[in-house]
């Protein structure tokens, strides 16, 4: 959990590409709170998200946020999310949805031209199945 600071906040998209460099982006899924609030100033998620992507982060990508119309959605997903947590759902609600969100990062990585490790993809599914059923 990071943004304890403004200053911590802007550091999240430096920390997580270091570690997914140490742990592999399969193992990382990124929570972003869209509205960081700060004496000194906002943070947006989806600025992080846009970072994160320009930086090459390919992991999965979650927006956390009140305001969670399709509208907004969309506009997370301009940004770089690859689903939207809203605030006040069921855990369990959450946990299904964070398992959608993995299997269509698994989907991504699947239909690349790039050679997949089959080890890698069923790890992905294991954790989101993992994660679907902890909350239940």
């Amino acid at each position: 959990m990071l943004g304890e600071s403004r200053l911590e906040a802007l550091s999240v998209p430096e920390r997580v590409i270091t570690l997914a460099h140490e742990l592999g982006e399969e193992n990382i899924i990124v929570i972003l709170d869209q509205n960081l609030n700060y004496p000194d100033g906002d943070v947006l998620g989806t600025d992080l998200a846009s970072t994160l992507r320009r930086n090459n982060y390919g992991g999965p990508i979650v927006i956390q946020s009140a305001n969670a119309e399709p509208s907004d959605c969309i506009t997370y997903a301009d940004a770089g999310a690859d689903g939207t947590l809203a605030k006040g759902v069921l855990a369990a609600t959450s946990a299904s949805e964070l398992a959608l969100i993995f299997w269509g990062r698994l989907a991504s990585w699947v239909n690349t031209s790039s050679p997949i490790d089959s080890n890698k993809a069923w790890r992905v599914v294991g954790m989101a199945f993992e994660c679907a059923v902890a909350v239940v």
